[in-house]
This record gives structure tokens, C-alpha cells and sequence, in this order.
């Protein structure tokens, strides 16, 4: 599924309450999040799986009335992020320090 790169969203993966339904998350509880402006707000968060370079993830789910699919930058931390503006290209690669 395509989704958009938020360097705003520390969290890990936001998606669609939509796929999520469709997907049959498991319910993992509730926990305090920060919005943007500042507010806080408790919402629910599920567990599941994305495969990034050939391996499964275990990632902790929110969810959003948008169309959109989010990728936090927790869900990052260990990889690199390159974007080739010029080319409209972006790749992910795992970090090797």
C-alpha cells in the first residue's frame, strides 16, 4: 500500500480507519498522544506487521479519518531516508552504522 512519509508523526504507522477495519486489527489499548497543535488526546492503537526491505516489523498502529497512510519516524529510527527531489524518487534502506 502506498503511503506518505511524515517526519511530523512520531508515532510509527498511521492508517485509514477504513483499512484498518478491513485489515481486522488487533485492539492492543489506548494510550496519550500530542496533536500537532499542541492538544492531547487519547486514542486507540493496534498492533500489527509491515514488511520494510524484506523484513517483518511489528509496528503499533493509530488510526485517522484522512485517506492517507502515515509512516512516523519511529517506525524510521533505524533506517535511512533518501529523496531525490530531482527525480521524485524516494528509497529506504536500513542504516548501517
Amino acid at each position: 500500500m502506498e503511503a506518505v512519509i511524515d517526519t511530523g508523526f512520531n508515532g510509527e504507522l498511521c492508517l485509514p480507519t477504513e483499512i484498518a477495519v478491513l485489515l481486522g486489527l488487533e485492539l492492543a489499548g489506548r494510550e496519550m498522544v500530542e496533536l500537532a497543535d499542541g492538544s492531547l488526546q487519547r486514542e486507540l492503537f493496534f498492533v500489527g506487521k509491515v514488511i520494510l526491505e524484506k523484513h517483518e516489523i511489528p509496528v503499533q498502529i493509530s488510526l485517522s479519518e484522512s485517506d492517507d497512510a502515515l509512516l512516523g519516524t519511529s517506525l524510521l529510527k533505524e533506517q535511512k531516508l533518501m529523496i531525490g527531489f530531482s527525480s521524485g524518487t524516494v528509497r529506504i534502506e536500513p542504516e548501517i552504522l
